[in-house]
């Protein structure tokens, strides 16, 4: 067999063999895009049949890049039988003996065959932990929306409403994949229950002797790299993801231009098995992955940095090239969360998140004057809606133009 990692020579999938080559991200490439692609970006799936014969389950083995150099054939059939063996005590414990689902069997073939697709499958694996811990002997005709009420009230006693919004959420979804997919019951129960009242339009952001103070603090920071990160999460606006996602090939100094074509995870799923002792579903993860796309589903994000009121921006980022290039192609390598954790705590600030400084670029730039469309545009919302939240700020507070919250950060 041909070394898998040389993707320039993929042809496509070969029938008789029981794995193929996909692409991570599905929604921006096919199978005859992956010559084009890196090793990091495409998977090797199983190809599994279901109990009718066909070939519907495709669980991931691995990426390309993570095959090992030699034995590839005998690597991916061995992971394969592995997964075969899994799918098939997965089948036959979807019923016991008297043929009675319970919701734990519901929960595990949910965890192997739905989760490691999801990119929150670390949260989802969590929070079903405490859902089978409180009702997982029960079966699925038993469970009812008293049952999850009083739980929901249960977690709220130490947990957020939001927070245990989330729990019912991927409750509702376990429920919905038998519906719809295992045909295993015709109502979800979660129908039944209502979830906390959300404050969706939270906004914190920073007035100017805030943002004097977190620039003072960061004068003082034990990082450099928190330094540079915050200046320009607070200059673009951008998720703290798409900024460590970002590369040098990104960047465009002559033009003045960047773009966002991806995010940095800090856990992805990369697989799923039941451990033979225990029988309990066990996922594996990688910490400080990359998936292409941006989180409202864009495949790719432009900013420009050309007007003279970016180049403060522009010099650190150039100091940053200079000094990291050799080192690593990522412009932010390394997450500095416990040196903004440390700088939160020396300065004082109250109830300011890393994520709150996008909030304040959009607060700026609404403040300078600019539309609703313009802020939906600069922080890649996918709808006015988020934008929307903004529209309370006076926008003659500041009178800016051109590139407003750069003026506004750096002038």
């Amino acid at each position: 067999m041909k070394n898998l990692k040389e993707l320039k020579n993929f042809k496509g999938n070969l029938r008789d063999q029981p794995f193929g080559l996909f692409p991570i991200n599905k929604r921006q490439f096919k199978a005859s895009d992956i010559p084009k692609l890196t090793p990091e970006e495409v998977n090797v799936r199983a190809l599994l049949s279901n109990p009718n014969g066909t070939n519907k389950l495709r669980p991931i083995i691995c990426t390309v890049a993570d095959l090992p150099d030699t034995d590839q054939l005998e690597f991916i059939l061995g992971k394969v039988r592995q997964l075969r063996e899994n799918a098939a005590v997965s089948e036959t414990s979807a019923a016991g003996a008297e043929g009675v689902r319970t919701l734990s069997t519901l929960i595990k073939k949910y965890l192997i065959e739905v989760a490691p697709e999801k990119k929150s499958a670390w949260d989802i694996r969590a929070r079903l932990t405490i859902w089978e811990e409180k009702l997982g002997s029960k079966t699925l005709e038993e469970v009812t929306p008293a049952d999850i009420s009083a739980i929901k009230r249960e977690l709220n006693k130490t947990r957020s409403g939001a927070t245990v919004n989330r729990f019912l959420g991927v409750l509702s979804a376990v429920f919905s994949y038998a519906i719809r997919e295992l045909h295993w019951i015709q109502s979800n129960p979660l129908s039944q229950v209502q979830k906390f009242k959300e404050n969706n339009d939270r906004i914190r952001w920073l007035n100017d002797e805030e943002r004097e103070q977190l620039f003072a603090g960061l004068e003082k920071s034990e990082s450099r790299e928190l330094k540079d990160l915050v200046i320009f999460c607070l200059a673009t606006g951008c998720r703290k993801g798409e900024a460590l996602g970002l590369t040098w090939d990104d960047i465009d100094f002559e033009s003045g231009s960047i773009e966002f074509k991806s995010v940095r995870r800090r856990v992805l799923c990369s697989e799923a098995f039941i451990d033979e002792k225990t029988g309990q579903v066990n996922l594996s993860f990688k910490k400080n992955q990359h998936d292409a796309g941006l989180k409202n589903k864009s495949k790719i994000k432009k900013l420009s940095i050309d007007d003279p009121a970016f180049s403060p921006l522009v010099t650190i980022l150039k100091e940053r090239k200079f000094r990291l290039q050799s080192e690593s192609n990522f412009v932010f390598p390394h997450d500095p969360r416990h040196a903004w954790q440390n700088l939160i705590k020396r300065t004082g600030l109250k109830d300011f998140k890393f994520h709150d400084l996008r909030h304040t670029c959009a607060s700026y730039a609404i403040q300078a004057g600019k539309t609703l469309l313009e802020v939906a545009v600069q922080l890649g919302h996918e709808s006015l809606v988020s934008a929307k939240r903004y529209a309370h700020h006076d926008p003659k507070a500041n009178v800016g133009t051109g590139a407003a919250v750069a003026s506004r950060l750096f002038g």
